[in-house]
């Protein structure tokens, strides 16, 4: 259970971090597009600034998500023991896709800046999915039990 926990903890913290530095990376190129310059440490620094403001924010909504889907992923995973890593990959980006849902239908924020475009949309879901690969490695499969008769 505490594995469980644990990876739970890293999938969701890997998920808020990247998406974040994504968003604000996303953002600082829309400033460089109207024609102000930043340099990479000044992007850096705005996405360092970022993960320490927004991200546990954000991390939190993905991690209300996580909490329903990464237990439904492992529960489908005993079923289909061949898919466990697929469905746990697939819950990540799941979690992510709640919290932007959340985001932009119940609190009514317009976008997630690194979620405006179809492009930025698949993107954060791909960091869902690196995360919910995090889940995988971190709580391997246990090993079969054996039926008793």
């Amino acid at each position: 259970m505490l594995r469980i926990l644990l990876a739970l903890l890293a999938a969701t913290a890997t998920a808020g971090a990247l998406g974040t530095i994504g968003s604000s990376w996303s953002s600082s190129g829309d400033i460089v597009a109207l024609g102000q310059s930043m340099s990479f440490a000044e992007r850096a620094a705005m996405a360092g600034g970022d993960v320490t403001t927004l991200g546990p924010r954000y991390a939190a909504l993905i991690g209300i998500g996580a909490l329903v889907a990464y237990p439904l992923a492992l529960l489908f995973g005993r079923v289909a023991p061949d898919f466990r890593t697929l469905m746990l990959i697939c819950a990540g980006a799941i979690s992510v896709l709640f919290a932007l849902g959340v985001l932009h239908f119940i609190l009514g924020l317009p976008s997630f800046p690194g979620a405006r475009t179809p492009l930025g949309l698949i993107t954060q879901a791909g960091f869902g999915a690196l995360a919910g690969y995090v889940f995988a490695l971190i709580c391997p499969p246990g090993p079969p039990r054996i039926a008793r008769g």
